[in-house]
């Protein structure tokens, strides 16, 4: 491991609990790979603009585009929470792919709703 002066030094042995309870990361491999698992912000802006704008898009676009872009939002925040519990631990990643059926689930609900709006069903 580097030390701060950018010497290499082996890495030391915990000696106490908090030693232990501070010792995170051990090699520089690993930071890069827990700073590679960040989200792209163009995957946040996509969710946000759908999700949170979308009952401004219905005020000045009509309902039907509101609940389209709803959909895609949910779409999308499903594909990505059931490609992230891929990198997660089998209990996390259970959780997390049940919050995404449920999730895609109410796209299907709110699509359907759209479907019903547009074909003038009801």
């Amino acid at each position: 491991m580097t030390n701060h002066n950018g010497h290499y030094e082996e890495p030391k042995a915990p000696t106490t609990p908090f030693d232990e309870a501070t010792d995170l990361v051990d090699s520089d491999e690993e930071l890069t790979e827990i700073r590679g698992l960040r989200m792209p912000p163009v995957r946040a802006l996509v969710i946000l603009v759908g999700i949170v704008l979308s009952p401004l898009f219905g005020l000045v676009f009509g309902l039907d585009f509101a609940l389209a872009v709803l959909v895609f939002a949910m779409a999308v925040t499903t594909w990505l929470a059931w490609e992230g519990s891929k990198r997660l631990v089998p209990e996390q990643a259970d959780r997390l792919r049940k919050a995404a059926m449920l999730n895609g689930a109410l796209a299907v609900v709110v699509l359907l709703l759209l479907v019903v709006r547009v074909t003038g069903l009801v």
